[in-house]
């Protein structure tokens, strides 16, 4: 595997970061041909779409309040955006139209798109430090579902298949939603608290639906496999513990791979098929750390990165 050190494309963002999110390739013009990759960045009060290919910024908004989340839909042409303006906003690339507003019960925290770009899942706080599910048909903009959570929601995704919906937050539990029916399925958590509490930041899918990643405050990364076929369609297949909080985790397409990233200044590619069969940890396949110079270097993963394979001889 490859780590890049891609130059920034907005060099000159604010500081305050409101996420990224990578729409899949998607055709582009038929004029021009071809297939473009569509990033979107929220930072502060402004959204950018950037062509990555192209290095071109396809449209800049600015946002009432500050933001929090982004998500952009898999062919590149639909965006949503959220913040502290308690508002979700939904937009066409194609028209630049701001095609809906919707409205949670609180500061919004974190909102994802269906893959077919059907529904839209909202993670929000509400004022009473509760927090708030909210599920959306993004054609018609109905409310289908909203599920109340004892804590702040701060991360929520739909599976790719369509098939659940996995939440989570300062409560450290997971909640999986079926979509089909508006129910919960299952609870996990609480998650143990060791040092730093056991927040949950961050979760994401493999793109085959078969695997779901859970990042916590509490350093440790938790695997699971899904099989929708059982009652409780989760199960853990392994963990990866680091040394600080956890802020970021992504699988690839078959859940063969998971990145992570955190407070401990390092993102790590770590191999996790493996562990389907043995829990016993994963191998780091490689790992880039984010230090400064004046500070000192903390490597809380136990496996090494293996070193450089020898080049085959000529």
């Amino acid at each position: 595997s490859t780590l890049l050190h891609p130059t920034p494309t907005h060099p000159s963002l604010p500081p305050y970061q409101g996420g990224v999110a990578f729409a899949h390739p998607c055709k582009v013009a038929p004029a021009a041909g071809g297939e473009s990759l569509r990033l979107i960045i929220g930072a502060n009060n402004s959204v950018i779409v950037v062509d990555v290919a192209m290095g071109a910024t396809v449209c800049e908004l600015e946002n009432h309040g500050r933001l929090r989340c982004v998500a952009i839909s898999k062919c590149g042409r639909l965006i949503c955006y959220g913040g502290f303006d308690r508002s979700v906003h939904m937009r066409s690339l194609d028209h630049g139209a701001d095609l809906t507003h919707f409205e949670p019960a609180g500061i919004v925290k974190s909102v994802h798109l269906s893959s077919d770009a059907a529904l839209l899942v909202v993670g929000a706080d509400m004022d009473d430090s509760k927090g708030c599910v909210s599920l959306y048909d993004a054609i018609t903009h109905a409310v289908l579902a909203t599920w109340e959570h004892p804590k702040q929601v701060w991360a929520v995704r739909m599976s790719p298949d369509g098939e659940f919906i996995a939440a989570a937050g300062y409560d450290a539990r997971l909640y999986l939603y079926c979509i089909s029916t508006l129910t919960l399925m299952q609870t996990v958590g609480p998650y143990e608290q060791k040092g730093p509490p056991a927040f949950v930041w961050t979760v994401d899918w493999s793109d085959d639906s078969a695997m779901l990643a859970v990042g916590c405050w509490n350093a440790n990364v938790y695997l699971y496999g899904v099989d929708a076929q059982r009652p409780e369609p989760l199960h853990e297949v392994g963990r990866v513990t680091r040394g600080d909080r956890i802020y970021s985790v992504s699988l690839d397409q078959t859940g063969a791979h998971v990145a992570v990233g955190g407070r401990d200044k390092m993102v790590a590619l770590y191999e996790v098929r493996a562990m389907l069969s043995c829990i016993s940890g994963c191998v780091v396949v490689s790992a880039l750390d984010f230090v400064r110079p004046e500070t000192t270097c903390r490597r809380p993963c136990t496996t090494p990165p293996p070193p450089p394979s020898p080049l085959p001889p000529p």
